[in-house]
């Protein structure tokens, strides 16, 4: 074995993006390891099921007028650093864009099983950023509350969960599978973090909270008023169904 196996290892593997040899180390490591077979397992699934979500759009030619990186290229030199931002936004603009089509047409899942799947994802990319989690920090609270409302069509505030020992981090806006999205991070005075996620969902359901795990991202998901929640953590115990609580009744007053 070449080496202790990274987490960026793992997801290409499943991506089969690693070189053969090194796929068939990790491989072998996983006959062995029932919790690393199950993980890889799970994020399979996942992959299968997002590529078969978006199958039906990539055969359909994207119209002229809609075609956003032709028009984008004849205004930003393409060797330039703005291109490459650009290239980035891109990218995010077509996945919302093409969720807003999975949402109507792919019945397999339903609206729980979408904001669940997408407000686990999102913990686990940038809740492990130390770089970089958010894309507003809590000086600029106001600005961001403005921006997450704006493009949710519905207004979102902060919940205050210092009392629980999290102070606010900040918060971000995601392009999802269906729509744009939010997302408000917290950190722990002990270390760990918490985040809550909003999206506006397609159907009417109000649906109660109730605890959801993906490998080893959990929380708690509710839909109330066509708004999807999630407050998720690396650590599902009593204090985050708490937490979870508190976020919920914040939101509604």
């Amino acid at each position: 074995m070449n080496g202790p196996v990274q987490e960026e290892e793992l997801h290409a593997f499943v991506d089969k993006r690693l070189p053969a040899a090194r796929h068939a180390e990790i491989a072998r490591l996983a006959e062995h390891d029932q919790a690393l077979r199950a993980r890889l397992d799970n994020w399979t699934r996942e992959a299968e099921l997002l590529r078969a979500a978006f199958a039906f759009k990539s055969r359909e030619p994207v119209p002229p007028s809609l075609n956003l990186g032709r028009l984008i290229e004849t205004r930003i030199p393409r060797r330039s650093v703005q291109w490459r931002v650009a290239a980035g936004l891109l990218a995010a603009l077509s996945l919302g864009a093409a969720g807003g089509w999975i949402a109507r047409d792919h019945h397999g899942r339903n609206d729980m099983d979408w904001l669940t799947l997408q407000a686990t994802a999102a913990h686990r990319v940038f809740a492990s950023d130390t770089e970089r989690p958010v894309e507003l920090g809590p000086e600029a609270q106001n600005l961001l509350i403005t921006w997450m409302t704006d493009r949710l069509g519905r207004r979102v505030d902060v919940p205050d969960l210092t009392r629980f020992g999290y102070h606010f981090l900040g918060g971000r806006v995601l392009a999802a599978i269906g729509g744009p999205a939010a997302m408000l991070m917290y950190g722990h005075v002990a270390g760990g973090r918490v985040t809550v996620y909003i999206q506006p969902m397609a159907s009417d359901d109000t649906l109660p909270m109730r605890l959801v795990r993906r490998n080893t991202v959990g929380g708690y998901a509710w839909i109330n008023q066509q708004i999807g929640y999630g407050v998720m953590s690396n650590d599902t115990g009593q204090a985050l169904h708490v937490l979870a609580n508190k976020v919920r009744d914040d939101m509604r007053s």
